[in-house]
């Protein structure tokens, strides 16, 4: 009877676990539905063009479709939600962080699958692009614009593909390298016309117009600049261009006055100069100096110089202001912003945290029914518990200050974890230690990330974390005993001065500069001595690492 019993009793806690089960299921499908509605929305804002002042919902659709508790969300969604943070990001004035958004997206990407947005794939590019130009890497930018024209065409994208290869005219005469400019000029201006796009097959020209007159080649381009005036349909009727095109009338004086057509020049030069624009005005100056130099009328090319200088003078205040303005704008967060994202961040923790108490009563009950498991699945369940709470650990220390106090029982979990895993292996020597470790394939990884100088993707980093903790199991534990809470960052740090990775290139891997990274040790180590920074070495910290075992 008493065997009925305990059977009865299994049967209703297995009912009452797969009651609780499903409840969570179906929160977690409405959840996502939510977030799929709160995606589709900001697209729609994205493509009506509305400027981004916040990243916050762009980071709480990442956060979803990034979570490991997303499982009904696709690559497609994971890649719009990252390229739509990059977009809010680009739209903020934090180009760094847009490009790693950008990137990130790329890396959701599954162009083996057929349902793959190749179109969404030309337009990260496009857009990568267009920043690497602002910052002036001219190489990356038409890099990218090779990879947006290539996803153009899988897309069956065509205006995208021409628009990817019209992008890359600008960066080639930065470089200098002019002699890619007429054939490419040539393609997007054919193809623009089998489209019967009349207006913007003459606006392609501009690029190739500026190449000409700095080669003095001007009956070659006076027909273009021809072509350019009568049907590029930016000119009015009086023959003024549109408001931001201005520079045409200096390349067009600097024609005329390359054919010596000294009068009609200076008509254009004067126009150029009655333009606002401070950079306008300046060229304008330096034509009419050129000009003047040519009638050999030296006053006034005095005066046309001089006046160039100033506006020049007046031109690089500005630019340094308006960038000035744009670091500044990194900052420049209300504060009821910034408390409205601390709350949202608080609130999606709570619901993960409600979905993994859930997943781990299901765990608990199934493993309470289920036979006992070989000790080799035991030892790698201890493992995966261990980087779980690892990285609950470390996101918790960078977004999650008010949650001390599950940190610190974690930190418990964790040294039983790793002392359990050692009682289960072999203790091997610190030679063999770093012998795996070196030997590792997530060394390699590494190494082929700083020979490309490019920042290891999350996966790697998992990777990494999961050989550390196969040969040193209590190296985590060690850490917080002597230093406390570590960030992400931090305790990457210390995995590559465990690995032996040089300052340099552990610079690149987390992607910052070397003396951050030895502020950093500095930091840690004042952590460990009690004391202050002054007067100690980061080599005291690479010592006390790499003798972890």
């Amino acid at each position: 009877m008493s065997g009925d019993n305990r059977r009865r009793n299994v049967y209703l806690l297995a009912a009452a676990v797969l009651v609780v089960a499903a409840t969570g299921i179906a929160l977690a499908v409405r959840h996502h539905r939510s977030m799929c509605t709160a995606l589709l929305a900001l697209q729609a804002e994205n493509q009506a063009d509305t400027v981004f002042k916040s990243d916050s919902a762009a980071l709480r659709l990442v956060r979803h479709f990034d979570s490991p508790a997303c499982l009904l969300g696709t690559s497609n969604d994971r890649m719009l939600a990252h390229y739509l943070l990059g977009r809010a990001h680009a739209d903020m004035g934090e180009a760094p962080a847009a490009i790693q958004d950008y990137y990130d997206a790329i890396e959701c990407a599954d162009t083996t699958d057929a349902d793959c947005s190749f179109y969404l794939l030309c337009r990260i590019y496009g857009q990568m692009a267009d920043l690497f130009y602002e910052q002036g890497l001219y190489n990356e930018s038409i890099e990218c614009c090779d990879a947006s024209t290539r996803f153009a065409w899988r897309a069956n994208e065509l205006y995208c593909a021409i628009v990817g290869q019209e992008r890359k005219l600008l960066s080639y005469e930065m470089l200098g390298k002019t002699d890619s400019i007429p054939q490419i000029t040539q393609w997007v201006y054919q193809k623009y016309k089998e489209m019967g796009e009349e207006n913007f097959a003459s606006i392609s020209l501009w690029t190739y117009m500026n190449v000409l007159v700095n080669e003095e080649d001007y009956d070659k381009a006076s027909v273009l600049i021809r072509e350019y005036e009568t049907k590029s349909s930016l000119f009015d009727s009086l023959g003024n261009i549109s408001e931001g095109r201005e520079i045409f009338y200096f390349l067009k004086g600097t024609m005329l006055l390359g054919q010596h057509k000294m009068d009609s020049a200076e008509i254009y030069f004067r126009k150029e100069l009655s333009c606002s624009d401070h950079n306008n005005k300046n060229v304008a100056a330096l034509g009419l100096a050129n000009l003047y130099d040519s009638l050999g009328f030296p006053d006034s090319v005095a005066k046309y110089a001089m006046l160039s200088r100033l506006y020049n003078d007046s031109s690089i205040l500005l630019n340094v202001s308006m960038a000035s303005k744009r670091i500044q704008s990194h900052y420049n967060y209300s504060r009821q912003e910034k408390i409205a994202q601390e709350k949202e961040a608080i609130a999606y923790s709570r619901a993960i945290w409600i979905v993994i108490l859930i997943t781990c009563i299901i765990f608990i009950v199934i493993g309470g029914i289920i036979a006992k498991r070989k000790q080799e699945f035991e030892r790698k369940s201890l493992k995966r518990m261990l980087l779980d709470m690892q990285n609950d650990v470390l996101r918790l220390s960078d977004e999650n200050k008010e949650l001390n106090t599950i940190i610190i029982e974690k930190q418990g979990k964790i040294r039983s974890l790793g002392e359990q895993i050692v009682q289960t292996q072999k203790r091997h020597s610190i030679g063999d230690i770093n012998t795996f470790i070196y030997s590792s394939d997530v060394n390699s990884q590494l190494k082929q990330h700083i020979r490309h100088a490019t920042i290891p993707p999350t996966q790697v980093w998992q990777q990494l974390y999961q050989t550390i903790n196969e040969y040193i199991p209590t190296f985590y534990s060690s850490l917080l005993d002597v230093f406390g809470p570590l960030t992400e960052n931090e305790y990457r740090l210390c995995i590559l001065v465990r690995m032996n990775f040089r300052l340099s290139e552990t610079a690149v891997l987390i992607g910052s500069y070397k003396q951050q990274i030895t502020n950093m040790k500095r930091r840690m180590l004042s952590r460990m001595k009690h004391t202050d920074v002054k007067g100690l070495h980061s080599a005291d910290f690479d010592i006390f690492v790499q003798q972890i075992v």
